[in-house]
């Protein structure tokens, strides 16, 4: 959501416009002829960058900016990054500079000097990276059109010549050939025929998709020293089928809400249900080790950290680190010991009383040591459970066989899906093996709370995250001393949410993170319309600047393709 500043930053745009002569209308479109103001952009170190910079005298070497309009989670611009000096043919390169607007880091926060310095990095020092939070770029580029934008400007007067939406790379070099050959007054070469994989799909999208297949084990977890463990495994899957590790009458267990027979979710078409009511949709827990970021809204930073979230949950398991330590004491303790080592003295209840956690008068009675040694026993059934978790490998499918070369692996209609998957602009948010950025996005999509007040996602998440006993950075990782992240406060993220990923989609329904779309039609059409309006009490938000809207007619087809992501488990 702006803020006053970036409203102010957007007037301050107008009046230079108005300065210029030039109308944020004239600026937009595909070809013609508009003039930028002299924008000015942060740099990683140095002064602010100012597009006037490139400007020189008649005959100056430098006569075309190719400026990328991207964001650090996007799966295309990262490749368009990744590929940079293939994209300027090799004649014009002295003649080109390409700069990289990065309004966004990978989580979709505003981007700092390291995420600079990283995505200039990418592009091995063709490119130049400077920094976009409040968008001040896309007042002059298509609106809702999928990334990266690239916008084609004329040095020496910063004239608009074009802009295209996700180029693909031979789409891009023509519009560069003939844009300088305008610049110059003289005829462009015929265009470069644009090549086709499988008679379908560009380079970019070919090597996008080669992207997709899926490894053949989780990868590794530096914070989590058990998760390969065999015996980590095997006592991580006793705990998460346990329902006796719930003091409640009710008796749940992680199984209560991932059910194995579901794919491990839940399956109902309203927030789970465990001792109380959820708020949230249940996701499923296969490929969750991988993640970047645990739960809708991000408030734990590895498997093991997310798995203790829910035994403290009074709507959840409704437990606490006593009663599950001792729990653990009684029947687990020979496997326990096995995998973590000796148990505290357990036994001695007026150290450790029979159930308590933070908060509770029993817990803050304990010496801060005694806390510590409870908590770790709580810290490493999380991590015995996010190795049974790990153990959870889905077999490869239709997708993983078509990216490893089996041409024939999709049907014709799957593939005419997969390229309506990036037409309709899917594979910015949704890439790499699990499909999913892992960041956080504003759809306004309804809420999933009972008594239907908005929920603000990630901007919550932050707060809650930052007060977790469990982090990759904490005393309970095994990663030794890591750098803790920035909690930097962001109102961009209030009411976005984590990009599910989609393997197994068509069968893990319903959608969003209130499930409040029971089918695979409706969330799509969800996608393409921006979500509720501004204006909804059912959410809250602005709905991200670089969600893409595509052609209603695609629905279909893409359909067809998410159909073909199957999550089966070997038997």
């Amino acid at each position: 959501m702006r803020n006053d500043r970036t409203r102010a930053a957007v007037r301050a745009i107008g009046l230079a416009l108005a300065a210029s002569g030039c109308s944020a209308a004239d600026a937009r479109g595909g070809e013609g002829v508009g003039v930028l103001p002299d924008l000015a952009f942060e740099q990683s170190d140095g002064p602010q960058l100012r597009l006037s910079s490139y400007a020189g005298p008649s005959g100056a070497p430098v006569t075309l900016l190719v400026i990328r309009s991207v964001t650090a989670w996007c799966g295309p611009c990262q490749w368009s990054a990744d590929n940079t000096l293939s994209l300027i043919p090799e004649p014009t390169r002295d003649r080109v500079r390409v700069v990289d607007v990065l309004s966004a880091d990978e989580d979709n926060g505003a981007p700092d000097s390291p995420d600079l310095e990283a995505w200039a990095a990418r592009s091995a020092g063709a490119a130049v990276a400077v920094a976009d939070p409040y968008f001040s770029l896309s007042q002059y580029l298509p609106e809702r059109a999928a990334l990266p934008i690239v916008a084609l400007v004329g040095a020496r007067d910063r004239s608009l010549r074009r802009t295209l939406a996700a180029p693909d790379p031979d789409t891009l070099v023509n519009g560069i050939v003939a844009t300088l050959a305008e610049l110059d007054g003289s005829r462009p070469p015929p265009p470069v025929r644009v090549e086709r994989f499988d008679q379908r799909f560009t380079r970019d999208q070919w090597e996008m998709i080669r992207s997709m297949e899926l490894p053949r084990a989780a990868s590794d977890d530096p914070s989590n020293a058990y998760a390969s463990d065999p015996n980590a495994v095997a006592l991580g899957r006793s705990l998460f089928f346990d329902k006796e590790l719930s003091p409640s009458p009710k008796q749940v267990a992680c199984s209560t809400c991932h059910a194995q027979e579901l794919r491990f979710q839940d399956g109902r078409d309203r927030p789970a249900e465990g001792v109380g009511s959820g708020l949230r949709n249940v996701p499923s827990v296969v490929l969750a080790p991988d993640q970047r970021w645990q739960l809708w809204d991000g408030r734990a930073d590895s498997a093991w950290a997310q798995a203790t979230i829910p035994f403290e949950d009074p709507n959840e398991i409704a437990s606490s680190r006593l009663f599950i330590a001792h729990a653990i004491a009684r029947k687990y303790s020979g496997e326990y010991i096995k995998v973590f080592g000796e148990l505290p003295p357990l036994e001695d209840t007026e150290r450790f009383p029979a159930s308590g956690g933070p908060g509770s008068e029993a817990w803050e009675d304990m010496s801060p040591e005694d806390q510590i040694l409870a908590s770790r026993v709580l810290a490493n059934v999380g991590k015995a459970i996010a190795a049974y978790e790990r153990s959870l490998w889905p077999e490869p499918n239709a997708l993983d066989r078509y990216a490893a070369g089996d041409l024939n692996a999709l049907s014709e209609e799957e593939k005419d899906g997969l390229a309506a998957f990036f037409d309709a602009g899917c594979a910015q948010c949704h890439h790499g093996p699990r499909l999913t950025d892992d960041s956080f996005h504003v759809l306004r999509f309804p809420t999933g709370r009972p008594d239907r007040a908005p929920d603000p996602g990630r901007s919550a998440g932050l707060q809650l995250l930052a007060r977790s006993d469990f982090l990759r950075s904490g005393v309970y990782s095994d990663a030794g001393p890591v750098p803790l992240f920035t909690l930097a406060d962001n109102p961009r993220l209030e009411g976005a949410f984590k990009t599910p990923g989609l393997r197994g989609v068509a069968f893990t329904l319903p959608y969003g993170h209130g499930g409040s779309f029971g089918g695979l039609r409706s969330v799509l059409e969800a996608h393409r319309s921006g979500g509720l309006p501004e204006d909804s009490p059912y959410a809250v938000g602005r709905s991200d600047f670089a969600l893409p809207e595509f052609n209603p007619a695609l629905i279909p087809k893409l359909i067809a393709f998410l159909s073909a992501l199957t999550l089966d488990l070997p038997h």
